[in-house]
């Protein structure tokens, strides 16, 4: 499941690579991606849009100023409704970005759509394959076959830590 939240995450990506899928599999992610969005929405705070005055600035402002900053002009407008920033994120919104290099696009747009921002940073921060890791057990079986098979962890671990450093260049015999 979680690599359906990475995939909504990517922003070349988002819900347009489950529309090859099929309308089933789209609502699947679509949903999940809901399901983490309105927990991470608990935990990131949201920056006030505008900033507030300070009393000092009020006092030496002159009464059209005064009475100017008490009017609310959201009223006025009423003609663009308020969207959420799934509505923002599902309406494909800030552009496409780069496809290999996610993360420097979330950077950029960090401030127009946070929440979704915060869990891109998770969850594409996750590595997509284990690759190191299973190159690492399989070089470590070449030396520990079953004649070695009674070393311990520590001289396993020094062994591996050596061939490497030789092959690096980093430990000349």
């Amino acid at each position: 499941e979680w690599i359906l939240i990475c995939v909504v995450c990517h922003p070349a990506l988002r819900q347009a690579w489950f529309s090859c899928l099929g309308a089933e599999e789209k609502n699947k992610a679509w949903a999940s991606f809901e399901h983490v969005f309105k927990e991470y929405q608990k935990d990131v705070p949201i920056p006030a849009d505008t900033p507030a005055i300070s009393s000092a600035s009020a006092e030496q402002s002159s009464f059209l100023d005064s009475l100017s900053a008490a009017v609310d002009f959201a009223g006025e407008q009423g003609s663009a409704p308020v969207r959420s920033e799934l509505d923002h994120w599902k309406d494909g919104e800030g552009g496409k970005g780069d496809t290999y290099y996610p993360l420097i696009w979330w950077k950029a747009h960090a401030h127009e759509i946070p929440v979704i921002s915060q869990m891109a940073r998770d969850f594409l921060a996750i590595p997509g394959a284990s690759v190191a890791v299973e190159q690492l057990f399989s070089s470590s079986r070449h030396l520990c076959t079953d004649t070695r098979s009674s070393l311990k962890a520590d001289t396993i671990t020094q062994a591996m830590c050596t061939k490497h450093w030789i092959r690096e260049g980093l430990l000349k015999l």
